[in-house]
């Protein structure tokens, strides 16, 4: 099966680092008058800021994932590795947005073998519009700010 990239451009309306630094500046915002965490969130901010416009790698925490190999690699290659909490599948958005779409789309369809599966998954990638691979990173904030609102209580499944 090919390799599955999210390219840069596919998101150059909305880069990932834009829509961290709004949730980190409304919670800033929302703290003013609070010294010490307004100290804490401004390096935040400043970091997402010198991040922008490259490219961003989102991946579970799987020993293969945080294997010292694999992150210098990904480093050489331009990736910077966002950060996922462990056992958090409310804020991945393969979990919330990708899989539940391939899920829907795998219905009915003959999946026997893994090369008519891979064909599948090919055949939906290629045919999904720009616009849902940005509303699954766009929802990301979205549901980070789900999940601070609900003091970490698991996000019910929807879409």
């Amino acid at each position: 099966m090919g390799e599955i990239v999210c390219q840069t451009e596919a998101f150059e309306s909305a880069p990932w680092t834009g829509i961290l630094e709004a949730v980190f500046q409304k919670h800033h915002d929302g703290l003013q008058g609070h010294g010490e965490r307004n100290k804490r969130d401004g390096p935040a901010i400043a970091l997402i800021r010198s991040q922008r416009f490259k490219k961003v790698l989102l991946v579970d925490n799987a020993a293969p994932h945080r294997a010292k190999a694999t992150t210098d690699k990904l480093a050489q290659l331009g990736y910077v590795h966002m950060l996922h909490p462990p056992y958090s599948p409310d804020i991945s958005p393969c979990d919330y947005h990708h899989f539940l779409n391939l899920r829907d789309f795998l219905v009915g369809r003959d999946t026997r073998t893994q090369a008519v599966l891979d064909n599948h998954i090919v055949q939906l990638t290629n045919t999904m519009p720009k616009q849902f691979w940005k509303d699954g990173i766009r929802k990301l904030a979205e549901r980070w700010q789900q999940v601070i609102d609900l003091n970490g209580i698991h996000i019910p499944q929807h879409r």
